[in-house]
């Protein structure tokens, strides 16, 4: 509702001005409220009650057959079962095709969510088990086509979900010559979600409706590693170099990579998502460092530092406190680029989500190094330079607009390429995918 009377106020201003007529000023809006249609929606109302109503029928579908689990037979299960998973996923491709996207989405949410079940089911009639997660490869298996066919986010997500929960069971039993540690189950989380954030920027250029479901969660996943992984000093001891399981994490890793790569070469890509990518950069760095703990074992482990502050002695292990020192960089570089860019595109969540983490990062490093006045006024001068400049950026672009403004020149040049951009946007969109 700001945006739409801040919208009205400055065509209103153009009209009055004779800078543009009172016909293009009507077609500008009606451009604006159809562009709002058309993207909102990521969480909106009927959203969010089909995919809790789907969740709530799926655990009462659940409760229901536990509790008349000896009064139906095996046969009768399987087939209701069949015919119920069945019946959500056509009928949501009937709701699709009468327009009802939101509510057609929550009943395939529904669906892949009941697979699950399905395999519980089986497992439960045939008395079957297994300690390295095959179930949930399994699951993810088969609902991630079927996100990829019908552009789901949610079903993406609950696939990821699925793969993570496999990643960690098989790495830990699964693996039973070599099963994975400390080590191991750090390095797989951190590239499956560099992976998941990498996906989501994919996906982003070609406009899908995916991106967000992967965008979001992968960037959470990623800063919420990065920040715990710049207490490695403290926490990478003698037993965390103990594991010997590169292979799983190795996997994981190498997808990242390549999507890296092909991200960068994309011709898509804009500049601010290429200087993104050399943001992650140090984020790359602490995954092959980890790899690096997974492989070498206890060659890492062997050498120390001691470090002297205020009359205190303390020693950490080398690897360790390079790791820490590499995850605040990263920390860091995606926090000065969520506020650079946020300033410059005017995109105050994202600039508010960059101040966050400098602030935060700025506190911990100060609360975790406070014995050393060195680290922490260096650290405080390099935060204060990195604000300042994203100041000045920001203000020479204001005066550069404005000065376009009173040098005669009008805003249509800048409008036009906004609505440009935005219809290349929308034609894209509507192209189909593979």
């Amino acid at each position: 509702m700001a945006f739409d009377k801040k919208l009205r106020d400055f065509l209103t201003l153009a009209t009055h001005d004779t800078i543009i007529t009172h016909d293009t000023s009507d077609a500008l809006l009606a451009y604006a409220h159809k562009i709002d249609a058309e993207k909102r929606g990521f969480m909106s109302l009927s959203a969010a009650l089909g995919g809790l109503g789907a969740l709530i029928i799926g655990f009462g579908f659940i409760l229901i057959i536990s509790h008349n689990w000896y009064n139906i037979s095996n046969s009768t299960k399987i087939a209701s079962f069949l015919a119920l998973l069945a019946s959500t996923h056509f009928g949501g491709l009937w709701l699709t095709s009468r327009d009802y996207g939101k509510t057609a989405a929550s009943l395939h949410f529904l669906g892949a969510g009941l697979f699950i079940a399905g395999i519980g089911l089986i497992a439960q009639i045939y008395q079957l088990h297994s300690e390295s997660g095959i179930s949930f490869l399994i699951w993810c298996t088969a609902i991630a086509p079927l996100a990829i066919l019908l552009r789901n986010g949610p079903i993406a997500l609950l696939s990821l979900i699925a793969f993570a929960v496999w990643g960690h069971k098989y790495g830990e039993y699964g693996l039973s010559a070599f099963p994975m540690e400390e080590a191991g189950h750090v390095t797989f989380s951190l590239a499956l979600g560099l992976t998941t954030l990498l996906t989501g920027i994919v996906l982003n250029q070609r406009r899908s409706p995916m991106a967000d479901f992967l965008l979001v969660p992968g960037f959470i996943f990623v800063a919420g590693w990065i920040y715990i992984m710049g207490f490695s000093h403290h926490v990478l001891r003698r037993s965390f170099f103990d594991d010997q399981t590169v292979i799983l994490p190795l996997l994981t890793f190498l997808p990242a990579i390549g999507l890296m790569v092909y991200a960068w070469f994309n011709s898509n890509m804009k500049r601010s998502g290429r200087l993104f990518l050399l943001a992650l950069v140090p984020t790359l760095a602490v995954v092959i460092m980890m790899l690096m703990i997974t492989a070498g074992g206890d060659y890492w482990a062997s050498d120390t530092m001691k470090r002297v502050a205020f009359g205190r002695t303390r020693f950490y292990n080398v690897f360790g406190f390079l790791t820490a020192a590499t995850a605040w960089v990263a920390w860091f570089s995606i926090a000065f680029w969520s506020v650079i860019y946020g300033a410059l595109q005017q995109r105050r969540w994202l600039m508010n989500i960059g101040v966050i983490m400098v602030g935060v990062g700025v506190v911990t490093r100060f609360l975790d190094l406070m014995h050393s006045m060195l680290d922490t006024g260096l650290m405080f001068v390099a935060s204060g330079v990195v604000l300042l400049i994203t100041g000045f950026l920001m203000e020479k672009w204001r005066r550069r607009l404005i000065s376009r403004i009173n040098s005669g020149k009008t805003i249509l040049p800048i409008l036009a390429s906004c609505i440009e951009e935005d219809t290349n946007n929308t034609i894209t969109q509507e192209k189909p995918h593979a």
